[in-house]
């Protein structure tokens, strides 16, 4: 069964360029809208396995829509903003957020977040990361990945691969052959479903590494 999404969002460029995009990596975009009253009805029509929730839906605020709307805990949801506020971040994530994007980034970052929202992660974009982990200056200690749908040590294997070490140091760090390594790359891009160019696992391992909730 292919996975069913809602875009409720307003500029219909925009809208139309995620919905080919989604469409063509086999997700099923079983609407688009951009009326708040709508996005409810059709949440409760399809209990959709993601929403992407866009920029001031019907007049309203992403986080007033947020808090008006009746969302299944069996949808993940994407908050597409103008917004990388500090404050407004941590309250969409109380609020049920799992995705976290601003609309300046590129369109593969945002299938990125798609993917690793529907694998069960968290993602927030390189605009947003920055604002939510420089405070007062000064980094935040990242949290390490651990990621449920992955062994123990494939999860080691991309805490590695977020600070950026060759297979060869991976091997080293665990004790075990490089061929192990790529194996095991092999295995955890597979299970997260992350299809795409030689960066992907680090670009997905990267935006993990950055999360803390």
């Amino acid at each position: 069964m292919n996975t069913t999404v809602i875009i409720a969002k307003q500029e219909k460029i925009t809208v139309e360029v995620i919905r080919e995009a989604l469409t063509s990596e086999g997700y099923d975009v079983k609407a688009t809208t951009s009326s708040k009253q709508e996005t409810s009805e059709l949440l409760k029509k399809y209990n959709p396995d993601l929403l992407i929730l866009g920029c001031e839906l019907s007049g309203m605020t992403n986080m007033d829509a947020l808090k008006s709307l009746t969302i299944s805990s069996n949808t993940k949801l994407i908050m597409f903003t103008r917004n990388s506020d500090l404050e407004e971040a941590l309250l969409a994530i109380k609020l049920g957020v799992s995705g976290y994007v601003n609309v300046d980034i590129d369109l593969a970052e945002l299938m990125l977040c798609v993917k690793a929202v529907l694998n069960g992660s968290k993602y927030f974009c390189s605009i947003t990361r920055n604002t939510l982990f420089m405070l007062d200056g000064q980094q935040q200690a990242a949290r390490p990945i651990k990621n449920s749908k992955l062994s123990d040590q494939e999860n080691r294997i991309l805490n590695l691969v977020a600070e950026g070490k060759t297979n060869d140091e991976i091997a080293d760090n665990l004790s075990i052959a490089p061929n192990t390594v790529n194996n095991h790359r092999a295995n955890i891009r597979k299970k997260l479903d992350l299809k795409g160019g030689k960066s992907i696992l680090l670009q997905y391992a990267i935006s993990q590494k950055n999360y803390f909730g």
